[in-house]
């Protein structure tokens, strides 16, 4: 069992080091804990056990997990590229350099779409899907939580 004093640690731990997400396992329980921003208090959500992610564009509460609201500013129709991950959302491959995809171009599944830095470490995010970029929903340097919208597609 994670006790209360331990969690109490690792949220301390969170602050001093500015850490955004942390999961913790002990046997079968899990513990995740994770900030809202960087001046919130930390969020604890305990889980008996790991379950697998959904994919990044498909609805959570479809695939059993917590529901993840779009932001209201988020409209029209087609499909979205969610975040798979909380980090740092970044267009273009370093500051001198052309964005991933614009607005009005084709992806295609394997098409790197941005990256997502994550604890020092830069992620890319592939489409895993087919369409024309309709918007881009969020700017370079951006805080992105999981499951946010970050592109839509026609």
């Amino acid at each position: 069992m994670i006790d209360r004093k331990t969690i109490e640690d690792l949220i301390k731990m969170m602050v001093e080091h500015e850490i955004v997400e942390l999961d913790v396992a002990d046997g079968e329980q899990s513990v995740t804990i994770r900030r809202a921003g960087a001046f919130s208090a930390p969020q604890v959500t305990a889980t008996p056990a790991i379950a697998a992610a959904p994919s990044p564009l498909q609805p959570a509460a479809a695939s059993g997990g917590p529901a993840v609201e779009a932001p209201k500013h988020v409209g029209g129709e087609g499909q979205f590229i969610r975040s798979p991950m909380v980090g740092t959302f970044y267009s273009r491959p370093n500051p001198d350099a052309e964005p991933f995809v614009s607005a009005g171009g084709k992806v295609s599944d394997s098409t790197v779409v941005c990256l997502i830095e994550a604890m020092k470490v830069f992620n890319e995010i592939k489409a895993e899907c087919r369409g024309t970029v309709a918007e881009i929903l969020v700017n370079d340097g951006d805080a992105v939580e999981y499951g946010q919208p970050l592109f839509r597609l026609k």
